[in-house]
């Protein structure tokens, strides 16, 4: 057991590391420092225009909106995670390096396992690069302090409802922490479906198409995002942003972290599974 566990992490490791290795990761940075900076443009704007309230945002509140807005959840965090690390099966399989790990895993269960544990860091990775760029793209625009934002501070769902939701009363530090852990999981979760996409035809269309597929899967949805039923509540992309778990009282009556987490979950054991299933019926 604890060979074929060595094995599994071998091969993540090998592909975490080989991950990085693309000039797409230098475009992260750059483009989530503006969007942080519109955030916070858009954050004023809605508090002390449109609201005309005396609560004032900070520089949270440029990062944590992004997620809440649709064409920055499908394109900037859904596509953009693709873009950067989605055709890494297809670079490994056209210059041999899927073969000679296959090779020495010993094992195409361990070989497709670490396959699909290797995105785990790369969405890690990406999840802190946007918020913390988008951060810091905020904090040029909106007042610097680790308080909690008064846009916040709103209960969400009503009339001049907070800017994004809040669960209890934890600090904007750890729940901005729990935000990035959470977003990455998610985006595992998504890469992990471009991936067992690209074990069944390796070519390098395969992940680009598979990304915009995601796309056009996430338009469908509605804002706010919360307010989505039926169909919406099984698609991964929707639980992409943390709107859709960490709000209370509407949406789903039971836990709506526990039912993301699910789905997402599912999402990858389906991914493993399918591309288990195609990996022993084809020659790498």
């Amino acid at each position: 057991m604890n060979s074929v566990s060595s094995r599994v992490l071998g091969i993540a490791f090998f592909d975490s590391y080989r991950s990085l290795y693309t000039w797409r990761w230098l475009a992260v940075p750059p483009v989530f420092m503006v969007g942080g900076w519109l955030g916070a443009d858009h954050a004023d704007f809605i508090m002390t225009v449109l609201n005309r309230s005396t609560r004032q945002p900070n520089f949270w509140d440029g990062a944590l909106i992004l997620p809440t807005n649709k064409l920055a959840l499908v394109f900037a965090f859904v596509l953009g995670f693709v873009l950067v690390i989605g055709d890494l099966y297809v670079r490994d399989h056209s210059q041999g390096t899927a073969h000679l790990t296959l090779l020495r895993s010993g094992s195409r269960a361990a070989w497709w396992a670490g396959k699909i544990l290797s995105l785990a860091s790369p969405a890690l990775l990406y999840s802190g690069l946007a918020y913390l760029f988008a951060l810091l793209g905020s904090a040029l625009r909106l007042p610097v302090t680790l308080g909690t934002s008064g846009a916040a501070e709103i209960p969400w769902g009503g009339e001049r409802a907070a800017l994004y939701p809040r669960f209890g009363d934890i600090p904007m530090p750890l729940f901005f922490l729990l935000v990035i852990l959470y977003t990455a999981f998610a985006l595992w979760a998504v890469g992990s479906t471009v991936l067992a996409v690209s074990a069944l035809y390796p070519r390098m269309v395969v992940p680009l198409a598979a990304g915009l597929a995601l796309v056009l899967i996430g338009s469908g949805l509605r804002e706010p995002f919360f307010y989505e039923r039926g169909a919406a509540l099984f698609n991964p992309v929707y639980h992409v942003t943390y709107v859709s778990s960490f709000a209370v009282g509407k949406g789903l009556q039971l836990a709506p972290l526990l039912w993301a987490v699910t789905v997402l979950g599912c999402t990858l054991l389906l991914a493993f599974g399918g591309g288990m299933l195609w990996v022993r019926r084809t020659d790498l």
